[in-house]
């Protein structure tokens, strides 16, 4: 009587490795691919967020004369001190709103000042004052972005301005 003939349909340990290694390799040139376009849709709310905050700052300049919120950013309500050069300006910090406060009623959400690229920081970058905005600056001040306080401080407004455009506000 003859024997019928099994066969076996399982893959072979060989096989098994070989297309593991494939979908390794393949996983590795396409996670560097995913990180950038992670990456630039995390700039492209940000862009967004700034284009809708600029929006606000003209909505909230028509309602007040053409002139820029009287308000400052996180930065300078916790380190006065790198005002020291203009005692006036600095004695007004105390006194004056934060930006996104000055805003809200021009936005629809919080939320708007929230970039998703925001990653803290420890100094401030343009005195080298030490700043603790860690994890997030959002997080630690509801904010993600700065304002110029400069433009508070003058009174200033896209009429005071020859090239407003040109002009980095927040």
């Amino acid at each position: 009587m003859p024997r019928s003939r099994k066969t076996n349909s399982a893959f072979t340990l060989v096989e098994l490795l070989t297309v593991i290694g494939i979908i390794a390799v393949l996983a590795a040139i396409l996670f560097p691919v995913f990180a950038a376009a992670r990456g630039k849709a995390r700039e492209i709310v940000c862009v967004s967020n700034l284009r809708q905050i600029g929006m606000a700052f003209k909505m909230y300049a028509q309602d007040y004369d053409e002139l820029y919120p009287w308000a400052v950013d996180p930065t300078d309500k916790i380190t006065p001190e790198i005002w020291r050069s203009f005692p006036d300006f600095q004695a007004q910090i105390p006194f004056m709103p934060y930006i996104h406060e000055s805003l809200q009623t021009y936005i629809k959400s919080p939320e708007l000042f929230h970039c998703p690229a925001d990653t803290g920081y420890s100094v401030e970058d343009f005195t080298g004052v030490p700043l603790d905005a860690n994890p997030t600056s959002w997080t630690k001040f509801r904010t993600s972005y700065n304002f110029r306080t400069e433009i508070a401080f003058r009174h200033a407004g896209e009429n005071t301005f020859q090239n407003p455009t040109s002009i980095n506000v927040c």
